[in-house]
């Protein structure tokens, strides 16, 4: 997979991954505070860390696929 396919792929994936995050923020903050609050940094770290590794996985499946291919 090029870098532009993989870019994409990124940027596609990237509202999911921060959808996620937030989710994560928010159930934590339920858990643990007696107030709402989202903490926006760790919700875009978190949605950061997921996408850049499911490119990378995306990119190694095809890779793969290729050779056996």
């Amino acid at each position: 997979m090029n870098f532009r396919k993989s870019l994409i792929f990124f940027s596609i994936l990237f509202p999911l991954m921060l959808a996620i995050g937030l989710l994560v923020t928010f159930a934590f903050s339920l858990q643990f505070h007696e107030n709402f609050r989202v903490d926006w940094l760790a919700a875009v770290i978190i949605a950061l860390v997921l996408d850049i590794f499911f490119t990378w996985r995306e990119g190694r499946d095809a890779k793969k696929q290729k050779g056996t291919a």
